[in-house]
């Protein structure tokens, strides 16, 4: 305990220095700000602002819509309204707000604001001392797929988001959802990895429910915080290979110091094992304890940024206080514990050579051996991506991706540290031994929503089972929970072993037809190997999450 204090004192310290930042909380990942702030970053019009680490503190995505007040004349008119829409809610401009729990000069929601564009809360206070929010949530969703045959699923979901910040220095946020499938089939439903992994829903046949959460304290340029929140992680418009989009939320206390040209982030974060038993869930489910550290060092310029990112898992065994530094170099550490870990190395890279293009690069290196490059050896194991994005002055914008996972990465000889948190991997949605290309079309209307059209073309070399699904047949590295065996080949191919072919097509548009109440539609493709499936789906929302 003694060494325990001794360690805090620094960050003890840190804590009484310098004036405060507002907005301290984090925005969540779904916000439709992320992607107009990744167009107007790629229009040259933002500085060293980064969306490279997900999510931002409020404060910082108010920053970035000053700035592009202080651009107003280099936008068009639907950036302008788009702008206009943002800087109400977030404060920066006079707006009106109802609630329910209405007081001063507040609207009552239910008499006066349900249909108006007034900004609508439970409850909404703000004075010099504390700001906060109670909001409603809730969604009801249709989604419809024809294949071989039709199948469709009525999904409700609905919960509350409590967020604000007191004396400008320390940030809260909480958001609890519950859901259920309604009518129609719930197989349809788990075809959504979000769902599937939820063990309410997709093992115990009950209703599906979710929490993010976190405590941040704010002074000046430095920050900590503890939470449970979704992250994301690397340059990428489709495949961030550090943190990706499917990574379920993950527990963690974060320190981070941001500078107008240095940032560096630092997390440890609890995570979820596999089981070891036959029972998945319960008391008889026998789960080791399984943790992640993660540092990230990014240096910025108006051209652009580049970071290094070093993360290791480690597991079944307690909190090490030699991954509990945060500024250490993992790699070593993790030799001089007796090599039990899986410690990886990223670089990835923002790069806006004109105003209106920028080009992303990312580099992940999991294991490799100097002398083997080039052979195809098993034991090196990367995973990269390379895209570029096309912002013109008009209201459209594009984007092209190549991802490559080369066999066997993210995996390790013990599965308990393969990348993964609930045996869902952490990098990205391409599993080991896969590529694609993917690209993007935007138009920007003026509303939060753009009609979006996508396109991929994904391989996958997967593993080769026998009849019954569970014999192992061969091993090509294609999946993150197996790791090279001592009977298989030292050399694994790029795309050996049972390739699957995906074509993928996509359009999506949304609408927010009263403020806080918006529509979405969207319509994906998906041909497997020839197999075509249509899939629709329809969702009326309050709020986004």
């Amino acid at each position: 305990m003694t060494r325990l204090r001794i360690l805090l004192l620094p960050v003890l310290a840190l804590l009484t220095i310098a004036s405060a930042t507002a907005q301290v909380e984090y925005l969540p990942i779904e916000h439709p700000v992320y992607p107009w702030l990744e167009r107007m970053q790629a229009r040259g019009l933002l500085g060293n602002f980064s969306l490279a680490e997900l999510p931002l503190p409020r404060g910082h995505v108010s920053a970035a819509l000053r700035t592009l007040r202080a651009e107003a004349t280099r936008l068009d008119a639907a950036e302008l309204s788009l702008l206009e829409q943002f800087e109400r809610e977030f404060g920066l401009t006079e707006s009106r707000r109802a609630a329910i729990f209405a007081h001063g000069d507040q609207q009552d929601l239910f008499f006066d604001g349900l249909f108006s564009d007034s900004e609508k809360s439970v409850y909404y206070d703000s004075t010099d001392r504390l700001r906060m929010f109670l909001q409603p949530l809730g969604a009801v969703e249709q989604r419809m797929q024809s294949a071989d045959s039709s199948r469709s699923v009525l999904l409700g979901q609905g919960g509350l988001r409590f967020h604000g910040s007191v004396d400008d220095m320390l940030g809260f946020y909480l958001q609890v959802t519950n859901g259920a499938a309604i009518s129609g089939e719930k197989s349809l439903a788990l075809e959504d990895p979000r769902l599937s992994a939820n063990v309410k829903f997709g093992d115990l046949d009950s209703d599906f429910d979710f929490a993010e959460s976190h405590v941040r304290f704010a002074r000046d340029w430095f920050g900590v915080s503890i939470s449970r929140m979704r992250r994301l992680s690397g340059a990428g418009y489709f495949n961030r290979i550090f943190i990706g989009n499917l990574a379920p939320p993950m527990d963690a206390l974060s320190v981070e110091a941001d500078f107008e040209h240095f940032a560096y982030r630092f997390a440890h974060a609890s995570l979820v094992g596999g089981p070891q038993t036959g029972f998945q869930f319960g008391p008889e489910a026998l789960i080791p304890a399984k943790y992640m550290a993660y540092h990230r060092f990014a240096l910025r310029a108006g051209w652009g940024q580049v970071s290094f990112t070093e993360q290791v898992m480690y597991s079944d065994r307690n909190l090490d206080l030699a991954y509990l530094n945060p500024l250490s170099f993992f790699k070593s550490i993790e030799h001089s514990l007796r090599d039990r870990d899986n410690s990886a190395l990223g670089l990835d890279a923002t790069i806006r050579p004109l105003d209106g293009l920028e080009l992303r690069a990312a580099f992940f290196l999991d294991d490799l051996q100097f002398g083997r490059i080039g052979d195809e050896f098993s034991g090196n194991k990367t995973a990269w991506n390379v895209g570029l994005m096309f912002a013109p002055r008009l209201p459209l914008d594009a984007a092209l991706e190549y991802s490559r996972v080369r066999p066997y990465t993210y995996s390790h000889f013990n599965v308990q540290n393969s990348i993964t948190n609930d045996q869902v991997q952490l990098g990205g949605f391409l599993p080991p031994n896969s590529d694609q290309l993917a690209a993007r079309m935007r138009w920007w209307y003026g509303g939060r929503y753009p009609v979006t059209v996508e396109a991929s073309f994904r391989r996958h070399g997967r593993n080769i089972y026998a009849a019954d699904g569970v014999t192992l047949i061969k091993n090509v590295g294609g999946d993150v929970l197996q790791a090279r065996r001592s009977e298989d080949s030292e050399i694994s191919p790029f795309l050996d072993g049972d390739v699957e072919r995906r074509f993928a097509l996509g359009l999506a548009a949304g609408w927010e037809f009263i403020r806080g109440f918006n529509v979405h539609a969207v319509y994906r493709l998906d041909n497997v190997n020839g197999a075509a499936a249509h899939n629709f789906s329809l969702a009326f929302a309050f709020e986004d999450f």
